[in-house]
């Protein structure tokens, strides 16, 4: 099974997005938040990245 390539710059873009919306957190720290252990699929992690940019979208709204 061959994952698609076109994976890797969404899940880029999102965490780059968040952690530069988040500048104090570590990676790990982000990682954390978005459930992203070792064996999760990529699309799992872009799901809880993206969550997680959702969540500090509103908090940046109100």
């Amino acid at each position: 099974m061959s994952r698609d390539p076109q994976r890797i710059p969404k899940v880029l873009t999102a965490l780059g997005e968040y952690w530069g919306n988040n500048p104090d957190l570590r990676l790990g720290q982000i990682m954390g938040n978005a459930s992203i252990a070792y064996y999760t699929e990529d699309d799992k992690a872009l799901q809880g990245l993206e969550q997680w940019l959702e969540h500090d979208r509103e908090r940046n709204a109100s």
